[in-house]
């Protein structure tokens, strides 16, 4: 009995051991020993025997039928639930589709430097360095030049424009200077005029015509002095008249006589007075004349011309 027991032990060790060692092919070969299982069809119809026995035991029995003929399992059409394996590797899925993996990296092998090339390569860097550095002073330096030179060049500007309205205002200031001071200089020459005149008035100082000469030959009147030289009345009293009747006036009115100058008189006063407004000087009598009637003359023409 004991060696029975012991054998059944050894057996039992054996089969456990046999499979822990190979379950996989021991559970297939269990798989191949039993039955296939067999799962009724969706729409199976019930046998004769079974539609009898169900009307006779009554609708009480009608909720478990019996079917006879055997059907093999189809596939199955329910979605198994998610492990959070399943979960974990969708979610992964997901992922990695909206963020694609990354390039791989590239790495370069290392090769090993002697210390010339080691001294060399710092010795490069060293110069790229300085170069670069050097490179970045000199365009530091040009762009303060190139911006020193702007500035320089805007108020060279600025400059210039200043200058040149400032002297625009010198010579408007000198013109308008110019033309008071043109302005006082006639004022005072009519003011030197004006008093000569004063300073020769004769109002009675009278000449007579000879009886034999004509009186328009050599004499004009104040009217003609008037019209030809621009003379007035007030002016022509420093020159010497002759009182005679005027053959304008009607008869029987009573006698007013008409003056009468001589023309050269009235000649010499006109070059007198254009000298003098002119501003020449009084010293030099025969000069003043003639520069008096050099002036009239081209005055005359000028006049003729427009």
């Amino acid at each position: 009995m004991s060696n029975q027991t012991s054998a059944n032990g050894k057996e039992k060790a054996k089969i456990i051991i046999d499979l822990t060692v190979d379950v996989p092919s021991t559970h297939k070969a269990m798989q191949e020993q039993l039955p296939s299982p067999v799962s009724p069809p969706r729409h199976a119809q019930p046998t004769d025997s079974t539609q009898a026995g169900s009307s006779k035991a009554g609708p009480s029995s009608s909720t478990s039928p019996r079917f006879t003929t055997p059907v093999r399992p189809g596939p199955s059409t329910s979605t198994p639930s998610p492990t959070p394996g399943t979960k974990r590797k969708a979610r992964q899925a997901l992922i990695t589709s909206w963020f694609p993996a990354k390039k791989p990296r590239i790495e370069t092998a290392t090769l090993e430097l002697t210390p010339d090339e080691k001294r060399a390569a710092r010795e490069s860097e060293r110069a790229a360095r300085e170069s670069e550095k050097l490179a970045r002073a000199d365009a530091k330096r040009l762009a303060l030049q190139l911006e020193k030179e702007e500035k320089a060049a805007l108020k060279a500007k600025a400059d210039a424009a200043k200058a040149a309205r400032a002297e625009e205002r010198r010579i408007k200031k000198e013109v308008k200077e110019a033309e008071l001071a043109q302005k006082r200089l006639l004022a005072q020459w009519k003011a030197d005029w004006k008093d000569w005149v004063e300073r020769h008035k004769q109002p009675d100082a009278e000449f007579t015509i000879p009886k034999n000469e004509d009186m328009w030959e050599n004499h004009v009147n104040a009217t003609g002095a008037k019209k030809h030289a621009g003379l007035t009345r007030n002016e022509l009293d420093c020159l010497r008249h002759c009182d005679v009747k005027n053959p304008q006036q009607p008869a029987g009115e009573e006698y007013a006589p008409m003056k009468m100058y001589r023309a050269a008189d009235v000649e010499k006063l006109v070059w007198r007075k254009e000298a003098i407004v002119s501003g020449l000087s009084q010293e030099d009598e025969a000069a003043l004349l003639q520069e008096g009637e050099r002036r009239l003359v081209e005055k005359m023409a000028k006049d003729d011309e427009q």
